[in-house]
């Protein structure tokens, strides 16, 4: 059951990677044995699986635009592919600027859209 567990979580969507509860209902067993053997492995949840890949978009996004919005910084992570809310954006934006800050990268610039921000 470990191996299969390890290679759901390998082969996941790192944009959208799957809770321990969907992978225990694609197993057939219980959540706690997901959590259990994912921890023993030394793998984080869903949310710290996808930290990574969120945190690279939103430095890309962040650069080309640093003004961007929670709101259109959600809009542009959703038209990349995730399922992910504003509030959660909100948190990780946060967290990301506490260490990070954008480069600008001159030269690029967005589409004026009717709310005021920019998406590329």
């Amino acid at each position: 059951m470990k191996d299969k567990i390890i290679h759901l979580i390998a082969s996941e969507d790192s944009r959208n990677p799957m809770t321990d509860e969907e992978i225990a209902e694609t197993l057939g067993i219980f959540r706690e044995t997901v959590t259990n053997i994912r921890k023993e492995a030394g793998l984080g949840d869903s949310r710290e699986r996808r930290k990574a890949a969120v945190f690279q978009d939103m430095k890309e996004l962040l650069n080309m635009d640093p003004d961007l919005t929670e709101r259109g910084l959600t809009r542009c992570l959703a038209e990349r592919g995730y399922v992910i809310g504003k509030y959660a954006v909100g948190k990780l934006k946060e967290e990301l600027l506490k260490e990070w800050q954008p480069e600008p990268e001159y030269g690029k610039t967005g589409e004026e859209i009717q709310d005021g921000s920019r998406f590329f």
